[in-house]
């Protein structure tokens, strides 16, 4: 796969799994714990809960359960646009442009192709999948526990599909999750910048 600039100046960590599994809380930790070790990381948000909720606010008919197609190709642009934000050489990423695929799937829906060519063209460099929480649904979240565990075997397949190997993030608190995926992330960064 061909690799972008972009990736080969910054060690990007992406937080993947099913929903509802803390990885935006993790994220958040991971925020804490780097800004009081003195780590300069950048962090990027989930682009589909902001989507979400700024088409709802909104009235707009961009929705998933509305018009998935084109809700997912706003929402690849709209996320390639934050992976590109941070400037920072580590980064954590709540979701990345591969966990779109999921949705396409589970939509049965053709990929586009603007989506696939972005996502041939990026590499990430650690990928983790964390482990499920107890699932709960609110205004952005409405899919049900049997869907849930279906994203999270998508979200599987889709990164296998592009060749990476996630690392399971056992059931711990928040906070000890963020230190697991931070001190492999800086034992895989610092090999990386030996090579």
């Amino acid at each position: 796969m061909r690799e972008t600039k972009k990736t080969k100046t910054q060690f990007r960590v992406v937080l993947s799994g099913g929903t509802c599994n803390g990885k935006t809380t993790t994220l958040r930790e991971l925020e804490k714990l780097c800004k009081i070790r003195g780590i300069d990381a950048g962090f990027v948000e989930e682009a589909a809960r902001d989507i979400l909720k700024n088409s709802i606010e909104s009235g707009s008919t961009c929705l998933p359960w509305t018009n998935p197609r084109w809700f997912q190709l706003r929402l690849f642009r709209f996320q390639n646009k934050r992976e590109r934000a941070p400037k920072n050489n580590l980064v954590f990423l709540d979701r990345c442009k591969v966990d779109g695929l999921i949705y396409y799937w589970l939509d049965s829906l053709k990929v586009h192709p603007v989506v696939l060519r972005g996502i041939e063209k990026e590499r990430y460099d650690l990928v983790f999948f964390l482990a499920p929480l107890p699932h709960r649904k609110d205004t952005e979240r409405v899919e049900n526990t049997a869907v849930v565990r279906k994203i999270a075997v998508l979200a599987e397949k889709a990164y296998q599909r592009f060749g990476y190997t996630p690392i399971e993030v056992p059931l711990l608190s928040p906070r000890k999750r963020a230190k697991f995926i931070l001190e492999r992330s800086l034992l895989l960064l610092k090999e990386k910048q030996s090579k």
